[in-house]
């Protein structure tokens, strides 16, 4: 990898353009002689190699933890604070207002309503104004049943509820709470921890992509 590396540099300063170096080098990365000279060791898609899946998985892996840190460090804020203020009944939910969040930053703010809205924190908190717009649907369409295909309540257009986070009351389910409380925890998952995470990852695909060909080698040999 250092040799291709060496090579992009050098490309680079010939070709009428960086792009066409990169795209050399990132061929080369994945299809190059060590990736496609195991004629004996082939997936049933001959754009598949080794390589590819060595990396997709550092690259999945990678994906995940920065997820996951976004997750419990953003999104974890609203779940914290509802179980911090003891928001676990519709008779204790609270506006985003009342948990103090409008002292995050603004970008936070956004990525928290946004979720709201529709994304993961719409599972999984509650709000008292959806539960009332539901309410009012299934009485809707209970009503609808009985009256049969006749009568004015088939006319009622069954809508979804429109998210107003920032008037919205929300809460924690009871038998949800303690789950939720593990899973956006933020310790031992701090920037620290990303960082090494992503680093032993780059660390292990590089040893891998090293390693690998030496042991596919003396597969083939014994073959």
């Amino acid at each position: 990898m250092k040799n291709h590396l060496i090579n992009l540099i050098v490309e680079a300063n010939v070709e009428n353009t960086f792009g066409e170096a990169v795209k050399r080098f990132f061929m080369q990365l994945l299809y190059g002689d060590e990736a496609v000279k195991y004629k004996d060791f082939s997936f049933a898609n001959p754009l598949v190699t080794y390589r590819i899946l060595i990396l997709a998985i550092g690259i999945g892996f990678i994906i995940s933890s920065c997820v996951m840190f976004y997750k419990r460090h953003v999104l974890g804020e609203l779940i914290r604070a509802l179980l911090r203020e003891g928001a676990d009944a519709p008779e204790s939910a609270k506006t985003l207002s009342e948990l103090g969040l409008e002292t995050v930053s603004p970008t936070k703010m956004r990525l928290i309503t946004a979720s709201l809205r529709s994304g993961t924190l719409r599972r999984m908190v509650c709000c008292v104004e959806r539960d009332e717009h539901d309410e009012k649907m299934r009485a809707l369409i209970d009503e609808v049943d009985k009256k049969g295909s006749k009568g004015k309540a088939k006319k009622v257009k069954m809508t979804e509820y429109v998210p107003q986070p920032t008037k919205d009351r929300y809460y924690l389910q009871k038998d949800k709470a303690e789950k939720l409380e593990k899973l956006f925890s933020v310790k031992g998952s701090g920037a620290k921890e990303l960082i090494l995470s992503i680093v032993f990852c780059v660390v292990a695909v590089a040893l891998l992509l090293t390693i690998v060909p030496h042991f596919l080698e003396m597969w083939k040999g014994a073959l």
